[in-house]
């Protein structure tokens, strides 16, 4: 159901788009993997889930440039521009939570990743 809605801003949603098949095949078969295997690595605290957050994450952002820029190159003849719903809530917000989350915790990660690597630098 809500990819017939979400096809209704994204026309390439309601037919098998190559474009869209294949960076969807990207995030469920490693992305999905991937964001299983960290919440593992969180339970047990591990400091490794920081690298595989930045991993997954830039995978999430490839995957939105991949989505929309070129769609936004040839004319966005695909995507429902003239209605305020399907343009500003459908494709503009829904996917800004999926650049606004990955760069979120890319920079927490890298933070954290830095910190203890300055840390260790200067006890030695």
């Amino acid at each position: 159901m809500a990819r017939k809605d979400y096809a209704k801003a994204d026309l390439r949603w309601g037919f098998a788009d190559p474009t869209v098949v294949a960076v969807e095949l990207m995030t469920v078969a490693f992305s999905g993997t991937m964001c299983l295997y960290i919440l593992y690595l969180l339970r047990r605290n591990d400091p490794t889930r920081h690298l595989w957050i930045i991993i997954v994450s830039v995978f999430e952002l490839i995957g939105g440039w991949f989505t929309f820029v070129p769609e936004w190159l040839d004319g966005s003849k695909y995507l429902t521009t003239d209605n305020f719903l399907y343009l500003y809530v459908y494709l503009a917000f829904f996917n800004l939570v999926w650049v606004v989350i990955p760069i979120i915790l890319s920079y927490r990660s890298y933070s954290i990743i830095t910190g203890s690597l300055r840390k260790q630098i200067k006890s030695e």
